[in-house]
């Protein structure tokens, strides 16, 4: 749909890709030969363009902002799309849209209904040299859209009023905000900005002054690209959309799709900026090009991809061993038409969803351990239901080892004076030192007989020995059970390529070089009840999430066992 062509004329290089893009996408403008300051500047509720996915969706530009459901729905919407992204911090840089729309299914008899749906939508703002101000608008569902193809909506019968009505504006609507005045420019942005009435971009949260100076500084003429003035008018568009866009986006351009992309993927990008920025598309992404190099060609021949929570992994750890990071993302590819209407490149946008997709993975693992271990009647049992469940996460637990206390004797004379603290600096609940035998009771990836796991393991508990860890070379590695005893805190250890050898290489097929040694207990100041040894994922780094989830799961182990214990010596009276 399109209300008035000139409307949308000085951006008519990106329509093209909007046209390409898989969800609704559409333009919103302010009027032409607006007299009012840049931060004054009205934008029309009505689009002024839409695409086909829009269009399928809504007859009109009313029924759309019916959906939205009028009075302080509409009124919210509009302050959004007039906000300055990149002013004021506190506006933000997306808006969620809940959509009621009036449906006729036809693939159930013409059924009449209400479809309920959700939009994520997200705004660049664009200045065209005359001054017009344009919201680029596209969105990602959050709630499922209809499926059927041929689908009409309730009011497609209707004669659309969408050229004979004012377009609604926002003074014409009651305010819900105790202000809503417009933001104050800052020092050198918009109004106070030369740069930005000569024509170029707004730059949103996603987009910056840091990757707009590198685009402008950047040594072109040394690319395939060649020197800025001889750009294509579309790239040069698209690389100000790439600049405004709030959230990590990126260009690729040409047969060697050379990179440009904004403050947003600098970031996600991580180690791997500034040196890929102006590069190929090759030479930047090598060790994704076999997931990258087919999804591009299909897009540069007019065919647009989408894919959700895709992993990707990318060389970004800083581990000479090992650095590829397992990274998921949800990203588009558009493809861009240049000025003789042939596919030259292509708008990337992406959201990395590794955090969520991880945390799943790991909450999926605790809660197979507690559908499993919360019901086991003994010791055997419980050893055996955790076992199944950690080697059901390959990735997060490459290999694992599970000991439990088979016996507590007290020391002798003279080896408790050699343990036990003396003076007046003896704790006031310290208990006399013992010797502690842990037994091994199932593992994962380590094969029989293991040089460096042992089936029976003996440490003193309250002695003396420093819970520091040692440092170990290859020749004298050992577990440092008697450290993780006394700390009673998970303890990060360096495993050397003799001790890994011969070690199952699951998950990722790497050579595990971390392992989390960690006792398990029912309470903070009762004796251990059984320690465990956890590979750690090669492909991601220890951070915080994963530190937590791995105190979680020590905490879950020990309370699992504590009740089986519980239950075995409840049938041992009972018997």
């Amino acid at each position: 749909m399109q209300v008035e062509a000139s409307n949308i004329e000085k951006v008519e290089n990106i329509v093209p890709f909007l046209k390409a893009y898989p969800f609704p996408a559409f333009i919103h403008c302010s009027p032409p030969n607006e007299t009012q300051g840049l931060d004054n500047r009205r934008i029309s509720l009505h689009p002024a363009w839409s695409n086909r996915a829009f269009d399928t969706l809504f007859v009109s530009y009313d029924q759309f902002l019916t959906a939205i459901g009028l009075g302080e729905p509409l009124v919210a919407y509009g302050l959004w799309l007039e906000a300055r992204d990149g002013l004021n911090d506190d506006e933000p840089m997306t808006h969620r849209l809940t959509l009621k729309i009036p449906w006729i299914d036809e693939g159930n008899d013409g059924l009449e209904s209400e479809v309920n749906t959700e939009l994520e939508l997200v705004k660049s703002m664009l200045l065209d040299p005359h001054g017009q101000l344009h919201a680029i608008i596209t969105s990602i569902p959050r709630a499922p859209l209809p499926k059927h193809g041929n689908a009409k909506s309730s009011l497609r019968h209707k004669k659309s009023r969408k050229r004979r009505n004012k377009p609604i504006k926002l003074y014409d609507l009651p305010t819900f905000r105790s202000s809503t005045a417009p933001p104050t420019a800052k020092p050198d942005s918009l109004s106070g900005s030369s740069a930005t009435e000569s024509g170029s971009s707004l730059y949103g949260h996603g987009g910056g002054p840091k990757m707009s100076e590198m685009v402008a500084n950047y040594p072109w003429e040394k690319t395939p690209l060649g020197p800025q003035d001889q750009w294509d008018p579309c790239l040069k568009q698209a690389v100000q959309l790439t600049l405004s866009t709030p959230y990590p986006a990126a260009t690729w351009w040409g047969p060697d799709l050379v990179l440009i992309y904004n403050d947003a993927y600098a970031e996600m990008s991580t180690t791997k900026h500034p040196r890929i920025f102006g590069q190929k598309g090759l030479e930047a992404w090598d060790e994704l090009w076999e997931t990258l190099g087919p999804a591009l060609k299909a897009c540069m021949e007019g065919n647009p991809v989408y894919k959700k929570d895709d992993l990707l992994l990318m060389d970004r750890l800083e581990n000479e061993e090992q650095s590829l990071e397992e990274t998921y993302h949800s990203w588009s590819w558009t493809p861009i038409l240049g000025a003789d209407q042939k596919f030259y490149g292509v708008f990337n946008g992406t959201h990395e969803t590794s955090s969520k997709v991880i945390a799943e993975r790991r909450m999926n693992t605790l809660q197979l351990l507690g559908s499993r271990s919360s019901v086991a009647q003994n010791q055997e049992a419980f050893c055996q239901a955790a076992i199944s469940s950690l080697n059901e996460n390959d990735k997060d637990i490459p290999f694992a080892a599970l000991y439990l206390m088979d016996a507590d004797a007290p020391l002798g004379e003279s080896e408790d004076a050699l343990t036990t603290p003396q003076g007046p600096e003896i704790p006031r609940y310290h208990h006399p030192a013992s010797k502690l035998m842990f037994k091994l009771r199932g593992c994962i990836g380590f094969p029989a007989e293991h040089p460096y796991l042992p089936t029976t393991v003996r440490v003193v508990m309250n002695s003396l020995i420093s819970p520091s860890v040692p440092e170990m070379d290859t020749e004298l590695f050992s577990w440092p059970f008697q450290q993780a005893i006394a700390s009673r805190e998970p303890i990060r250890v360096s495993i050397p390529p003799s001790v890994s050898e011969g070690i199952e290489q699951r998950g990722w097929g790497d050579r595990v070089s971390h392992a989390i040694i960690m006792t398990l207990s029912s309470d903070a100041d009762a004796k251990p009840l059984g320690i465990v040894i956890l590979g750690l994922n090669t492909r991601r780094p220890f951070d915080a999430d994963y530190s937590r989830w791995v105190d979680v799961l020590r905490s879950s182990l020990g309370s699992y066992l504590d009740g089986s214990i519980s239950r075995e010596e409840e049938v041992k009276r009972a018997e």
